[in-house]
């Protein structure tokens, strides 16, 4: 299922104690507004809309995350503030079960922090229990943050798709990122 059995505990890099947890219907609030503000700054670092998703659609799709055998929905929260999500999820092609693709958002002023690390370390060994042997993802080039944390973490760079969005008036290429998991749940090195 699609749930941890118990929350992690980490330390960011300022010392504050960071909870990573299953993301509830309860959390779709916070994961909205973290979202929407991602969405809205400068450079549009993220591809959702701001204002896109409705509270009743996003509670629906996080209590429907808990039951599936394929999908994982985290939230992190440091001084009972959600500042961090993220979403694994399997893809629905028959000939790719053993890929799931990777989201994540971190709040802004919670960026450096360690934060996404600690969603990865709760994600990625909960992926490889699974029957996914490859995590996938995709980012805008120009978000220079999001490529390095992710190289940073094991992924490399597999392709870039040119003017794959029309956004802001504008198109965006989408690069295409990877790395493989083993089947014990430990990263591959």
């Amino acid at each position: 299922m699609g749930t941890l059995r118990r929350a992690s505990h980490f330390i960011l890099r300022d010392g504050r104690p960071v909870q990573v947890r299953s993301a509830t219907p309860s959390d779709a609030r916070a994961v909205r507004t973290l979202m929407d503000a991602s969405a809205a700054e400068a450079g549009t670092p993220i591809l959702h809309v701001a204002g896109s998703s409705s509270l009743r659609s996003l509670r629906g799709e996080l209590g429907d995350a808990a039951l599936a055998r394929d999908r994982l929905m985290l939230v992190a929260h440091v001084d009972g503030v959600l500042v961090g999500h993220l979403v694994l999820a399997g893809s629905t092609h028959p000939y790719a079960r053993h890929v799931c693709e990777l989201g994540i958002a971190v709040a802004a002023d919670a960026r450096g922090l360690g934060v996404g690390a600690a969603l990865l370390d709760v994600a990625l060994p909960w992926a490889a229990r699974h029957p996914f042997s490859r995590v996938c993802a995709s980012v805008f080039p120009h978000n220079e943050r999001a490529l390095r944390f992710l190289e940073a973490h094991g992924f490399t760079r597999e392709g870039v798709r040119r003017e794959r969005f029309w956004r802001v008036d504008r198109y965006f290429d989408e690069v295409l990122l990877s790395r493989p998991l083993t089947a014990a749940g430990r990263d591959v090195p």
